[in-house]
């Protein structure tokens, strides 16, 4: 179950994004977590973009993970897409009354929020 909160702090670097984005909505919908990572594997097959390879990148083990922090593919379309993909699921399943996002007073601050009209 999501808490209010934060996710991750203090990045807006795609690299530093997906793997803590993916790493939670993998923790509260496993199940959507992987409909998105088929997704990605059906537009761009991506080997290291497997759970295991984002987990494995996300944690900071590179053996086997082609995907490193200076690779090209953090800055193409397909990531930012990814990005998004990551950001909209995890927001459909923050609580209620709540968004999933940048913090209005931190725009680096990425977590679960209430919502401000509620």
């Amino acid at each position: 179950m999501p808490t209010i909160g934060t996710v991750i702090h203090g990045t807006l670097r795609p690299q530093d994004l997906i793997p803590a984005f993916s790493d939670e909505l993998c923790r509260v919908d496993p199940k959507t977590y992987s409909a998105i990572l088929q997704e990605l594997d059906e537009d761009y097959y991506c080997a290291e973009l497997s759970p295991v390879g984002i987990a494995c990148y996300a944690k900071g083990y590179t053996q086997g993970v082609d995907l490193c922090d200076g690779d090209e593919w953090w800055n193409t379309e397909r990531a930012a897409d990814y990005l998004s993909d990551l950001l909209f699921a995890l927001n459909d399943r923050a609580p209620a009354g709540c968004y999933f996002g940048a913090h209005w007073g931190d725009g680096s601050d990425f977590g679960y929020w209430p919502s401000e009209e509620d």
